[in-house]
């Protein structure tokens, strides 16, 4: 509640709004998962152990979903099961770096993924976005300057389509020269997908992921319309021999011709994120690596019993009819919230997005979201300040932008929220105004 007594607005968090959470179909789906239960059979319904990349049934499921939305090929055997996005980057850190290896974030960026990347020891440096998202000339010249070729990064985040926090997507060359970019100097970069199926802008065909430039997928790709790719069979056995490549020196794993980016998804924002259940898509070398982690092959795949409750989602059309009606109601919440934010040009400047959850704002000369934040709660309404999404940059090189959710409150309440927050930037700049002394 804020100071005033008024309901306060949070245009902080990134979560969908409540009625847009599926309760009635994922009651459907577990009702239909029941039905199979029911057989008390495996075929039905698995509760052994199951492979380390996730049950059958829903790798095919959910590639199927992904080849219609993507338009693109995807394999079943190129996915494998995560609990969402921060855990696909934990298992990803986990198998391809060790503590003092270097990772690249864009800044600024989704900023509890920074935090993941310091838990495994990993030295954590930003590149430069603009309007287009990552600035991957700047990238190229800190690379052919020696400043980043002499760090040898392992890995680069970023959020390509429609990106945390600033709303922002990456064009197809930008897309296409961070891949070979990648493959040069030979570090894998990590895509949060995450966003990308929430997209309504005008074309008829999303961008294609970077995925879909990787080297090791196109060849995948060309060679076969769905194929087994070279990945490990995770059965039982596989748990009690030693994998030929996985020598502790890392020579052996050197010899692999992999693939350069993984694709991070989540049903997370598209469905529900209380299922926990996500995937990486990836080359069959990179997923082997991952898939080979004595977590996974200790107790196979995760949410093994959740996958398939949404494969039945998945199955029925259910999935794409909810993820239509997310991209009619966000882009209408988002719209109403760049309607509302364009009132005021003397206290906000932004970039409008296409998808996504978020708006990347910029304030007045001289007004700071430190300063702002305690004001705005004043009058009803919270945001993120712009250094939480730099957690790793000066304070001060975002201190004049803050990132607005337009997910979570309802248009009106998305509307009021803004013209609140206008209030408390008109205020702050007010008390930046000097004084005029009395005369006495």
């Amino acid at each position: 509640m804020a100071s005033s007594g008024k309901r306060l607005i949070d245009l902080r968090k990134g979560y969908p709004k409540s009625r847009n959470l599926p309760h009635t179909r994922l009651a459907e789906a577990c009702r239909l998962s029941a039905a199979r239960l029911d057989a008390a059979s495996e075929e039905a319904f698995p509760l052994q152990y199951s492979s380390g990349l996730g049950t059958a049934r829903f790798n095919e499921r959910l590639a199927e979903f992904l080849r219609r939305e993507y338009k693109s090929a995807v394999f079943a055997d190129g996915l494998l099961t995560t609990n969402g996005v921060s855990h696909g980057l934990e298992l990803i850190s986990s198998a391809l770096t060790q503590p003092g290896d270097v990772v690249i974030m864009e800044e600024p960026s989704y900023f509890l993924a920074h935090k993941i990347f310091l838990d495994h020891g990993l030295r954590v440096f930003g590149a430069a976005i603009d309007e287009h998202g990552l600035d991957t000339d700047a990238l190229a010249a800190r690379f052919a300057s020696g400043e980043l070729a002499s760090l040898q990064p392992k890995l680069l985040y970023l959020v390509p389509s429609h990106g945390n926090p600033s709303g922002a997507t990456l064009p197809l060359r930008r897309r296409q020269h961070l891949v070979k970019l990648a493959e040069k100097h030979g570090f894998t970069v990590l895509c949060d997908d995450v966003y990308h199926l929430l997209d309504w802008s005008s074309s008829a065909k999303p961008l294609p992921r970077l995925l879909e430039f990787d080297s090791a997928f196109q060849g995948r790709a060309s060679a076969s319309a769905g194929g087994a790719q070279d990945v490990p069979k995770m059965d039982e056995d596989a748990s009690y021999t030693i994998p030929q490549d996985a020598a502790s020196d890392g020579k052996a794993r050197s010899a692999f011709k992999e693939g350069h980016i993984v694709s991070i998804g989540s049903f997370t924002k598209i469905l529900a994120p209380g299922l926990r259940l996500g995937w990486i898509e990836a080359s069959g070398d990179l997923l082997s690596r991952i898939a080979k982690r004595g977590y996974i092959q200790s107790g196979g795949s995760v949410a093994p019993f959740a996958s398939e409750i949404v494969s039945e989602l998945l199955e029925s059309g259910g999935q794409s009819e909810v993820l239509a009606q997310l991209r009619t109601d966000y882009s209408a919440s988002q719209r109403a919230m760049c309607t509302a934010l364009r009132a005021h040009p003397d206290c906000f400047s932004f970039e409008e997005p296409a998808g996504g959850f978020f708006i990347w704002c910029r304030l007045p000369e001289g007004v700071t979201t430190t300063g702002l934040l305690p004001i705005a709660e004043r009058h009803g309404v919270v945001f993120l300040p712009g250094p939480m999404s730099a957690p790793g940059a000066p304070k001060e090189r975002f201190e004049s932008h803050l990132r607005l959710c337009f997910a979570y409150e309802e248009a009106d309440a998305i509307c009021e929220g803004v013209e609140r927050l206008a209030a408390a930037v008109a205020e702050a700049q007010l008390e930046l105004r000097p004084q005029k002394r009395v005369k006495t």
